[in-house]
C-alpha cells in the first residue's frame, strides 16, 4: 500500500463564504444593539460639550433680516468672524453695524445665492480678503404658501433655485477647502416641511426635502473619506417662525406646535452646531414624534395636525421674501 499524501481538509469556498456570512452577521446584530443603547444612555444622561466658536469664519446667507440677522447676531456673541451674505444690502450692512459695533468682526457681500456664477465670484473675494470659510449656514429660502394649483412655474424654478439648488453651489465651492484643511462645519436650515410634506408648501416641502437628502449623502461620503471627526453636518427643521414668511400662522395648541421666536430659534441653532448634532428639530421635542408618526397611516398625522390646526391658511398677498 503506497504511503498516502496528507491533504489536510478545507471548507468549499460555499461553506467558507456562508460562515463568514453568519459571523459578520452576527457582529452586525451586536452592533446594532449597542449603538442603540450607547446612543439613547448618550442623549439621556450625557451632556454633550460645546466646542468653542472664538475666530471660525462663519458664512450666513440671507443675513439681512429674520432668522438669518438673528444667527449673525448669535455667531458673533460667540466670537466668531462673520461673512454676512444677501441680495438686501441695506440689510446686511445695517447687521454688520450691529455687529461692529459690539466689537464684533462682520464682512458684508452682496450675492445672488441662486446664480452659480456669483457664488463662485464671491466665494473667491471671501476667501482673498477675509480668508477660508469654516462654518457655512445655508440660511437663505423663499415661501410661496399657496395651493399646488395656485404655484406660478417661474415662481417654483425660483424656489427651487434659492432654497435648494444655491445649496449646491456654496458647499460645492466650499467643501473642498474644509476637506483640504481638515475642519470644517456645513449647516443646513431646512423645516419640519422636510419631514414631511405640508399644506400649501409643495414646492418648499420638496425643496426641504431635498436638503435633508443631499446633507446625508454628503456627510455618508466624508464618513467614508475618514473625515467624519473633523468636518461635521447639521441640518435643521423648524416648525413656522415669526418672521412674517407665513402671513397667517396658525396654531391651536402653541405650547406643542408653536410658532416660533426668531431670537430664541436661533439661539438653539448655534447650540446645535457648537454640540456638532446632526438633525434637530425646533423645538428639539418635535423631532422623535414627527419620525414616530410615519409608521402609521399618514391620517393619524393628519388627525393630529388637523385638531391642532396648524397652518392651515394660505398667504393673501405678494410680499418682499428673500430669506428664512
Amino acid at each position: 500500500m503506497p504511503n498516502a499524501v496528507y491533504r489536510p481538509v478545507t471548507s468549499s469556498p460555499e461553506k467558507n463564504d456562508r460562515f463568514s456570512t453568519f459571523r459578520d452577521l452576527v457582529l452586525l446584530v451586536g452592533n446594532i444593539i449597542w449603538t442603540v443603547i450607547s446612543s439613547a444612555f448618550n442623549a439621556i444622561f450625557v451632556t454633550k460639550p460645546k466646542k468653542s466658536l472664538r475666530g471660525e469664519v462663519v458664512l450666513v446667507t440671507g443675513a439681512g433680516n429674520g432668522l438669518g440677522r438673528e444667527l449673525a447676531l448669535k455667531f458673533a456673541d460667540e466670537g466668531a468672524i462673520l461673512v454676512l451674505w444677501d441680495i438686501d444690502e441695506k440689510g446686511i450692512q445695517n447687521v454688520a453695524y450691529e455687529i461692529n459695533d459690539e466689537g464684533g468682526e462682520a464682512h458684508v457681500y452682496v450675492c445672488d445665492i441662486s446664480d452659480i456664477s456669483q457664488v463662485q465670484k464671491v466665494g473667491r473675494a471671501v476667501l482673498q480678503e477675509v480668508g477660508d470659510v469654516t462654518v457655512v449656514v445655508n440660511n437663505a429660502g423663499i415661501l410661496q404658501n399657496v395651493l399646488f394649483s395656485n404655484l406660478d412655474p417661474a415662481k417654483i424654478k425660483k424656489t427651487l433655485e434659492v432654497n435648494i439648488l444655491s445649496h449646491f453651489w456654496i458647499n460645492k465651492f466650499f467643501l473642498p477647502r474644509m476637506m483640504a484643511m481638515g475642519k470644517g462645519h456645513i449647516v443646513a436650515t431646512a423645516s419640519v416641511a422636510g419631514l414631511r410634506g405640508w399644506l400649501y408648501l409643495a414646492d418648499y416641502s420638496a425643496s426641504k426635502f431635498a436638503i435633508l437628502g443631499m446633507m446625508e449623502a454628503m456627510e455618508e461620503e466624508i464618513r467614508f473619506l475618514g473625515l467624519s471627526d473633523k468636518i461635521h453636518f447639521t441640518s435643521v427643521c423648524p416648525m413656522t417662525i415669526n418672521t412674517g414668511m407665513n402671513q397667517n400662522p396658525t396654531t391651536r395648541l402653541p405650547s406643542v406646535v408653536p410658532i416660533l421666536k426668531v431670537t430664541e430659534t436661533a439661539g438653539i441653532i448655534v447650540e446645535a452646531v457648537q454640540k456638532n448634532e446632526r438633525l434637530i428639530t425646533v423645538p428639539r421635542s418635535l423631532l422623535y414624534p414627527l419620525l414616530f408618526l410615519r409608521l402609521f397611516p399618514r391620517k393619524v398625522a393628519q388627525l393630529v395636525f388637523d385638531f391642532a390646526e396648524y397652518n392651515m391658511l394660505p398667504n393673501t398677498q405678494e410680499k418682499k421674501q428673500n430669506a428664512l
